[in-house]
């Protein structure tokens, strides 16, 4: 029986520190880590404070999701490089995340950066 490469994670931590430490330590898997809370649970994230502050004209309620925004993004690229720091697979997949996150933040933050001003009406 083959072993996952990326079972560098231990089961304990998960129990002991719960979902939120294991992921911000890196210790739960590469995989799920940037596939699971990296894409979907950031598309997830963008598409429903995108919807609500289309939804709302508050302000505050926008600068707020986008604040919210911008730290589901800092935890979670800091979880996936801490995980792909920690990865025994294949040393590609742990570059090729290592630069989706790099790539994620030069594409997003500037679209975040004119959410804020289109909010404040600069």
């Amino acid at each position: 029986m083959e072993t996952n490469p990326d079972t560098t994670s231990n089961s304990n931590d998960l129990e002991s520190n719960g979902l939120l430490g294991s992921l911000w330590r890196g210790n739960v898997p590469l995989v799920i880590t940037y596939w699971g809370f990296g894409v979907v649970g950031t598309l997830l994230v963008y598409a429903m404070a995108s919807v609500i502050i289309e939804l709302y004209t508050n302000k505050f309620l926008a600068l707020y999701l986008l604040a919210m925004m911008v730290f589901y993004q800092c935890f979670i690229s800091v979880s996936v490089w801490r995980s792909s720091k920690k990865y025994q697979g294949k040393n590609v997949y742990a570059l090729l995340a290592q630069a989706a996150i790099f790539i994620g933040w030069f594409s997003s933050l500037p679209k975040v950066i004119l959410q804020v001003i289109q909010v404040l009406n600069f």
